[in-house]
């Protein structure tokens, strides 16, 4: 967001340093696929079946029908609390589905040695990669 600003507010071609550093940022930030992936399990099990009812906590409630009906009753507004709350957000049907798997869960992912040592001559120096260890 400060890039966009600086480009907004100085212009260019002053603002190419602001956009030299917001690529150098992304370009050595982590990277993951988790989100890409959650979203495309949570889509899928919502599609398999379009009559799973949202659960009535996390309903809104606008009119007095709606209130009477138990829309929305229960429902905590996690940034109201100290502490985290419990919220009722999936059908039972699917709330025991894990959509966004865990930082670091390597199930699925390949393995693959002779990558890896090129990737460690080529790109680190020769030297071992620093995760190997938590990993095999």
């Amino acid at each position: 967001m400060a890039a966009l600003q600086a480009c907004q507010n100085i212009g260019m071609p002053e603002c190419r340093i602001n956009l030299a550093h917001i690529v150098t940022y992304l370009a050595e930030a982590p990277k993951s696929t988790r989100s890409y992936e959650a979203y495309n399990r949570a889509e899928a099990a919502a599609k398999a079946d379009l009559t799973l009812p949202v659960p009535l906590q996390v309903r809104n409630a606008p009119t007095k029908l709606m209130e009477d009906l138990g829309y929305s009753e229960g429902y905590r507004y996690n940034p109201n609390y100290a502490h985290p709350v419990h919220n009722t957000y999936l059908p039972p049907d699917i709330e025991a589905q894990v959509f966004l798997r865990k930082e670091g869960d390597l199930s699925g992912k390949t393995w693959d040695e002779q990558a890896l040592k090129r990737w460690e001559e080529a790109r680190n120096n020769g030297m071992r990669w620093e995760g190997r260890d938590r990993v095999v």
